[in-house]
């Protein structure tokens, strides 16, 4: 679904983080749980979902390491990053390269700016 794409950051007090890393280890994991919640349109949320927490290192000085936290979902996927205590990030340099045939669905903004939420295959 995603094509090899950019991924790292930028610091305000340290060298930026985004090449140069070695796999440290690797970890799957599954999860079928419920929860409830007060509001919307689903009473109970359901959390099915797969998990591959890959940890990595920098080759090259400092050395830093992070995790990134994949899930697969029956209807989507999601990812997170886990960096070091008190990293003081300025800037994300995240991007995503939908692969070809690719769809893609967003939220409306909160702040209402955004005034579509079909989806939209890749230009």
């Amino acid at each position: 679904m995603i094509a090899a794409s950019r991924f790292g950051f930028l610091f305000t007090d340290a060298p930026k983080m985004e090449r140069h890393f070695k796999l440290v280890a690797a970890r799957t994991s599954a999860s079928d749980s419920r929860w409830g919640q007060p509001w919307g349109e689903w009473r109970t949320i359901s959390n099915n979902h797969l998990e591959l927490r890959v940890r990595l290192k920098e080759n090259t000085k400092p050395a830093r390491e992070m995790t990134v936290a994949f899930r697969i979902f029956d209807d989507g996927f999601g990812f997170r990053y886990e960096l070091p205590a008190g990293a003081n990030i300025a800037d994300e340099l995240t991007e995503f390269a939908v692969a070809s045939n690719g769809t893609a669905w967003w939220t409306p903004a909160v702040n209402g700016t955004a005034t579509n939420s079909s989806p939209t295959a890749p230009g």
